[in-house]
């Protein structure tokens, strides 16, 4: 593949990430509802009626303002702040200078951590929260500065926003992965781990290859385009019906396997 390709990917082209900016400014139903009708107009028109009605994802405000905003009962006065800072300080012995009521606490090497325990982690977490996190985690022969780790698993509902932005996350890792292993040739099979109920990524790449398509017929540039084979897993639910349109609709470039009927 041409790394000339990343210079147009639909999702730089089209800005599909920087549009999350606006949800910033949503204050109600309606307005998250027009957010999302916005959103969806980044999907291609051949496909977009159909993601838009059949694909599973979240649909409410109520869900959506709780994933993306911190909510007034969360936040804490800044006394709150510094005693679990504190706690998680007087925790973990590698923290011990930050204890120290002095100034020189400024020329630590720790100073930075620090300042991220106290100004992100502290307010943002709760106290059993700040338990999940150790510092100096060893991974190999390095050490992440923080590590977040915890017995439970935690499964989040997909928004619009999310349903969208994977669509065009699929391109883009399509793009990289395929740019970072030239070695493996013309031919790539990816999985659909995706919990949507359709054949997204196979959508997003036959999308991509389209769009690239079009480019090539305007732009002296070959991209060197790969073959692609999908496997739906889990194999993708739903009637036979269903099923059978979006396998033509992804068929043009992409060879699907595995999907349910």
């Amino acid at each position: 593949m041409n790394p000339l390709v990343r210079h147009f990917l639909p999702s730089v082209v089209r800005g599909v990430y920087r549009f999350d900016d606006e949800l910033a400014k949503v204050q109600d139903e309606a307005a998250y509802a027009s957010l999302v009708e916005g959103k969806f107009r980044f999907l291609p028109l051949d496909v977009k009626e159909q993601i838009q009605s059949r694909a599973k994802f979240n649909r409410e405000y109520s869900y959506a303002r709780s994933r993306y905003f911190l909510q007034d009962d969360r936040l804490h006065t800044r006394r709150e702040w510094s005693n679990r800072a504190k706690t998680f300080f007087r925790t973990h012995p590698y923290f011990a200078e930050a204890l120290r009521l002095s100034d020189d606490v400024e020329q630590s090497d720790k100073y930075l951590e620090i300042q991220f325990v106290k100004r992100i982690l502290a307010p943002l977490l709760t106290s059993e929260g700040l338990k999940n996190v150790v510092p100096q985690r060893p991974v190999g022969p390095y050490k992440l500065d923080f590590a977040i780790e915890g017995a439970n698993r935690f499964a989040l509902e997909p928004t619009a926003l999310d349903l969208v932005n994977d669509f065009y996350r699929c391109q883009d890792w399509l793009v990289e992965s395929v740019l970072s292993k030239p070695e493996d040739g013309n031919v790539v099979t990816i999985r659909d781990n995706l919990s949507y109920g359709i054949p997204l990524a196979a959508l997003a790449i036959n999308s991509l290859f389209d769009f690239l398509d079009a480019v090539q017929e305007v732009v002296d540039v070959d991209f060197c385009l790969p073959s692609v084979h999908a496997h739906a897993s889990p194999p993708t639910p739903g009637p036979a019906r269903i099923a059978g349109e979006f396998r033509e609709a992804s068929a043009r470039h992409v060879d699907m396997l595995h999907q349910a009927a």
